[in-house]
């Protein structure tokens, strides 16, 4: 309980130390809202600022008053700038997209001229080993010649090792 009690005194005594000396009503005002006062030559100003004649005055104001104009102006064009580049790059990339696939395109139809002209190569030869296999002899008779030769040469090989025997 007394240590609540001390922490209590001690932040509040704290905020009274910390505390600033009041402002003068001028020095208020000033700090609050921006105030326009006429001041002649050789007068003193009723508070601390800065002194514009009357031709920066106006100029400020002017300013100030075209400002959001000039900030539109400057935002329209880099937004038209940012979209003519960006139509530009796109333009670009639909140009490069279109010359890829016409080499593509031109790609695909060679090799499709190539696979016909090789198919129809293939069919003719293929007839032609057809038409030799029709024309030629059978296996059957290859076999047969190939064994009836076979038998001559052993029996003219055996008759003339008789024939040298005797």
């Amino acid at each position: 309980m007394k240590i609540s009690r001390c922490f209590l005194v001690v932040s509040l005594l704290s905020s009274v130390c910390l505390a600033e000396e009041p402002k003068s009503e001028i020095q208020r005002i000033g700090a609050d809202l921006a105030l326009i006062y006429p001041v002649s030559k050789g007068q003193s100003a009723p508070f601390p600022g800065v002194l514009l004649s009357p031709a920066a005055a106006v100029k400020l104001v002017t300013e100030y008053e075209i400002f959001e104009d000039r900030v539109k102006i400057e935002v329209d064009s880099a937004v038209s700038i940012a979209r003519a580049k960006s139509m530009f790059e796109m333009k670009e990339q639909e140009a490069q997209c279109n010359s890829a696939r016409s080499i593509q395109d031109a790609q695909l139809h060679s090799r499709d001229s190539r696979i016909e002209i090789l198919e129809k190569d293939l069919k003719e030869k293929q007839t032609e080993i057809d038409s030799l296999k029709q024309s030629s002899p059978s296996r059957v008779v290859w076999f047969g010649l190939g064994f009836a030769s076979a038998m001559i040469f052993t029996i003219a090989t055996a008759y003339a090792v008789g024939q040298v025997a005797n």
